[in-house]
């Protein structure tokens, strides 16, 4: 005699097609392999990440130290010429008040300031007659 178990047990199995079954086992077995594939390629990704991002890093710190460089030989320079300028102006300050022109600044004019450089000075443009 069957009990109650077995029985609902032997109806389910009786309910479960097989066709289905295996087309979900092969559906599986597919995704399995896509999964294996894609694994792969990123380990092969992260191998030559890896191998490649010492040698990037230590060009990005180069780059980053050259145009560290650059900028303060830049700011040297726009000291020295601001520095030219205001000695020209004291040595020769006529040529000057005849050839000063206001520099300015299309943000700074939309905004109704002034254009001013790192010193707080107004940015101008001269030029000295010899």
């Amino acid at each position: 005699m069957e009990t109650a178990a077995e029985h609902v047990t032997a109806n389910l199995l009786g309910m479960v097609n097989e066709d289905d079954i295996g087309a979900v086992v092969n559906a599986q077995r597919q995704m399995l392999g896509r999964f294996e594939k894609t694994n792969e390629m990123l380990i092969n990704f992260n191998a030559l990440s890896a191998s490649r991002f010492p040698i990037m890093s230590e060009r990005f710190q180069q780059h980053t130290h050259a145009l560290t460089e650059l900028k303060r030989d830049l700011d040297t320079i726009f000291r020295r010429i601001r520095n030219l300028q205001r000695k020209l102006e004291r040595q020769h300050p006529q040529a000057f008040q005849a050839q000063t022109i206001p520099h300015s600044d299309p943000e700074s004019s939309a905004h109704g300031t002034e254009a001013r450089d790192e010193d707080g000075g107004e940015g101008l443009s001269c030029s000295v007659d010899s």
